[in-house]
Formats: C-alpha cells, sequence, structure tokens
C-alpha cells in the first residue's frame, strides 16, 4: 500500500555554490542534487545543466506540494 507524502513542515530547496543541493523538510533531507562541475571549455554545457537542475527542483517541490 502506497501512503500519501507528508512533508514534515515548511519544504525548501537548499543552495550550494550557485546550483541546487537539495531539498530537505524540517525532518531533514529528502533528497540531493548531483553536482555540476564546470571545466574549462565547456562553459555552455555547464549553463546547460546549472538550468535543467534548477528545472528538476522547481518540478519536484509542486509534485511534493
Amino acid at each position: 500500500m502506497v501512503q500519501e507524502f507528508k512533508a514534515d513542515g515548511k519544504l525548501e530547496v537548499i543552495h550550494k555554490n550557485g546550483q541546487p543541493y537539495g531539498i530537505r523538510d524540517a525532518g531533514g533531507y529528502l533528497l540531493f542534487f548531483p553536482k555540476v562541475t564546470k571545466y574549462t571549455g565547456q562553459e555552455q554545457r555547464y549553463v546547460e545543466e546549472i538550468q535543467e537542475c534548477y528545472s528538476l527542483a522547481e518540478k519536484i517541490m509542486n509534485a511534493l506540494r
């Protein structure tokens, strides 16, 4: 039987170094995002992956609410 998720307090996205790090509530972290690493000559890939992380964080937050 699947139970409905209920957050323990306010949900929030935690950011570190300008990118989403994880989603947490009052009880602790619910999930973590992979770190996007920036390499010389790959600035466009880095920007796209950071944008994808922000979009994913927003979609997950909407689903959890």
